[in-house]
């Protein structure tokens, strides 16, 4: 296990976990999952440090981390070199995008899990004892997931979704990846991330683990999320959901690998990705393109899109219906009525 005092000192003015704490193993287990870190990272100096002692201080005893950079010329080498002899490998070339790092991370993989933590992010503490004690209890898993701790100007706020993975699978809502701790054996089975998508490449698998294994959820928050104003671009939501339904045109092709997925007949399937699809084009301020989509989702399956409409009431309804612009308006008239 590496300790807090194995590591280069902490920045000054830096504190708490990963800088002057770790993390506190809940078990001495030797015999413990073998987990596999992936960090893909390109031009993330200010950050990477972070990243790198999160994973470092969980003071898990069956570790392998791998650091794949992307041809970094902002200072990030130079702080993964600091930090080398502790990661199992690394490699700092020009890549494909992020999608082609990950795979090149993965394939040197040899945990039982596997897990990516993008060099903006950080785990938690002891996010890899609750993660490997689940997936003890939990050995036929798929997929091990929790909550993140969302950080937004400087604000925490811990987020998750309901931990039944069947309903959040036929919502799509899907697992925040940082949160994410993939059973090996499943991810060769399922193949390789999809090098051609951008944005939706993490919901992409995420699908095709979720619609082979059984997943399990823990209450926990495992990781902080950093939003970033360039990650909170219209331009990134419309393009998310020009990929979703791309996935959709993969599943419809291929519903043999989609085993959870053989009872929903076509309509089913594109209700499904049309309603998430059009939530990202109303994040996006693509209006028009939102308001299609739930009309077409409704269409396809309108017991289904009402029954939400139902679960979620008039707000959800009356943010579909207006315009981002004039929705906000509205909300911020009724708050100050109120």
């Amino acid at each position: 296990m590496i300790a807090l005092a194995d590591l280069p000192s902490a920045p000054a003015g830096k504190t708490g976990f990963p800088w002057t704490t770790g993390s506190v193993l809940g078990h001495g287990d030797a015999n413990l999952p073998r987990i596999s870190i992936v960090t893909p990272s390109f031009n993330q100096a200010a950050f990477i440090e972070e990243t790198l002692r999160s994973v470092l201080l969980q003071s898990y005893p069956n570790l392998e981390y791998i650091v794949v950079d992307g041809g970094s010329t902002d200072g990030s080498v130079e702080i993964i070199r600091r930090y080398e002899r502790w990661l199992t490998w690394w490699v700092s070339e020009p890549d494909r995008g992020q999608a082609h790092a990950l795979n090149k991370g993965f394939a040197r993989a040899t945990g039982d899990l596997v897990a990516w933590i993008n060099s903006d992010d950080r785990y938690l503490p002891n996010a890899f004892a609750r993660v490997a004690e689940t997936f003890r209890q939990n050995p036929a898993a798929g997929l091990v997931f929790g909550k993140i701790e969302l950080l937004l100007d400087d604000r925490a706020q811990v987020i998750g979704y309901p931990t039944r993975a069947e309903r959040m699978l036929d919502e799509l809502v899907l697992p925040y990846q940082p949160a994410c701790f993939f059973a090996r054996a499943v991810l060769q089975r399922v193949g390789a991330l999809n090098e051609a998508l951008a944005y939706a490449l993490d919901a992409d698998l995420l699908v095709r683990v979720m619609a082979n294994a059984d997943c399990i959820g823990v209450p926990d928050a495992l990781a902080s999320f950093r939003v970033q104003a360039a990650s909170k671009t219209s331009t990134a939501e419309a393009k998310f959901a020009a990929e979703l339904l791309a996935i959709l045109d993969a599943v419809l092709a291929q519903r043999a690998a989609y085993p959870k997925w053989q009872t929903r007949d076509a309509r089913e399937l594109q209700s499904i990705f049309y309603r998430r699809a059009s939530k990202h084009l109303y994040m996006g301020n693509r209006f028009s393109a939102s308001l299609r989509l739930i009309i077409l989702a409704a269409r396809r399956n309108p017991r289904a899109t009402w029954s939400i409409a139902q679960d979620e009431g008039i707000g959800w309804l009356t943010r579909r219906a207006l315009p981002p612009g004039i929705y906000r308006k509205l909300s911020a008239s009724v708050r100050a009525r109120n």
